[in-house]
């Protein structure tokens, strides 16, 4: 009796051991590609993302078991005050390990004890502002804090998706200035202009690309949910580009007020606009001119903080 077998991935994977080769047996066909180049695993930027986890994990264990049954007070108040999205309870370790980290990325020291927890504040709506230098942004932001001071805004963004189609993925947002607190900047009043210079990623106009914002509360670290924008970088005005070649100023007066324009978000839609929402389906965001979203057209009452019905955590 003869017994034939058959080639395998795992000999041909013998025959060019050591070489940068992937190869994989597919229904006895067999398919041979250069392996890809990883990126670094260890770059800077990530260094200073594991040392805050670290220092954050070390600071937990040298607290006293008094310090920590605070903490997981705390965790069971917030708990049954504040909604949450999350199915898994709130304990003191997750408080506190959410707390130490915003604390650390806006460098500031970690609070052994906690310091309370103010209503979490959320954004609303972005419009981005249309900019000459492709590494800078400027965007309108719309928020729920009605007194903004204490309050510091995280900015993250992907860079270009390449493609009109494509939705930017939440895995290659990165920091707008690099990990730390130079990716921060104070929070206006809602409506006020944020910008920044310098940003790690090139964006042209025409090109598409993801923003992620979040609202920390800068003395307890307490930080609101993540607001999604997806955004089109505007073309800058023909007005715009005279007054820039004749040394004047490099934008055109935005126009606040504006309805949302009609398109649903469709790439390319009338006056280069989109009303594409996020923050999980909610908001919206402009690109071509900067929009203010529906909901946001009628200013609010203002009021002091000690008017604002929702509790403060002592």
């Amino acid at each position: 009796m003869k017994i034939e077998l058959e080639p395998s991935a795992y000999h041909a994977r013998r025959a060019r051991r050591g070489a940068r080769v992937v190869i994989r047996c597919r229904k006895g066909v067999f398919d041979c590609y250069p392996m890809p180049d990883l990126p670094p695993s260890n770059t800077p930027e990530q260094q200073a993302v594991r040392a805050i986890g670290k220092a954050t994990v070390e600071a937990w264990r040298g607290l006293t078991v008094e310090q920590k049954a605070a903490w997981s007070e705390l965790g069971r108040r917030v708990e049954r005050i504040f909604p949450r999205r999350s199915v898994e309870p709130l304990t003191g370790y997750r408080l506190f390990q959410s707390c130490a980290r915003y604390r650390q990325i806006l460098g500031l020291p970690i609070h052994a004890d906690p310091q309370g927890f103010p209503p979490p504040e959320s954004v609303t709506g972005i419009g981005l502002l249309p900019s000459a230098d492709p590494r800078t942004f400027r965007f309108r932001v719309h928020h729920t804090a009605k007194a903004p001071a204490g309050y510091r805004l995280i900015v993250s963004i992907s860079p270009s998706t390449g493609r009109r189609g494509r939705k930017a993925d939440r895995r290659n947002g990165r920091h707008i200035k690099g990990f730390g607190p130079a990716s921060t900047v104070a929070l206006p009043a809602s409506g006020g202009v944020v910008e920044f210079t310098g940003a790690r990623f090139t964006v042209r106009p025409g090109e598409r690309f993801g923003m992620w914002v979040r609202i920390v509360h800068e003395h307890t670290g307490s930080a609101g949910p993540e607001f999604f924008a997806d955004l089109t970088r505007p073309e800058m005005p023909a007005e715009s580009l005279s007054d820039t070649e004749a040394g004047g100023p490099d934008e055109a007066a935005p126009q606040s007020g504006q309805s949302p324009a009609a398109g649903h978000g469709q790439p390319g839609g009338q006056s280069g606009l989109s009303n594409r929402t996020g923050h999980s389906g909610q908001g919206t965001t402009a690109a071509g001119r900067e929009i203010t979203p529906n909901h946001l057209a009628h200013s609010p009452v203002p009021f002091t903080p000690s008017d604002d019905p929702r509790p403060i955590l002592p």
